[in-house]
């Protein structure tokens, strides 16, 4: 790989890192405690991913077109961590088979937006949150 390539996958990293620094830490408090129940917890958040998953990746748009977004919920800051774990993922895997890349921008849309409706929400529903 070169380094121009590696350079490029480290920044989109730190757009990552720059893009979550704002988001909750904590579970968002109109979810089920997982402590109680933790299926009840994942199948309150599967059905906030698909009833705010358009609403989302227009919000993501927003944000990478440098646009305001409306304020986001805790439960929709929540899925965009969630879409960040699946963007760094989708980064390790171009990087490892060493695959071109576009700008950052179209990058970062793509693998917040794209991919995550393409593919990272299917395997977010096979999986409680790609665990």
């Amino acid at each position: 790989m070169e380094k121009s390539d590696l350079r490029f996958w480290e920044n989109f990293a730190h757009a990552l890192d720059i893009l979550g620094k704002d988001l909750i830490n904590g579970l968002p408090r109109d979810l089920p405690d997982p402590a109680d129940e933790i299926s009840e917890f994942w199948n309150a958040v599967r059905k906030a991913e698909m009833q705010c998953r358009q609403a989302l990746s227009e919000t993501i748009q927003q944000i990478l077109s440098g646009e305001s977004p409306r304020p986001m919920t805790e439960t929709e800051q929540l899925l965009f961590r969630f879409r960040l774990e699946w963007a760094m993922e989708f980064a390790k895997d171009r990087m490892r088979k060493n695959l071109p890349h576009p700008t950052l921008r179209e990058a970062l849309l793509f693998a917040l937006v794209g991919s995550w409706e393409q593919q990272g929400c299917l395997e977010f529903w096979r999986t409680d949150g790609f665990g």
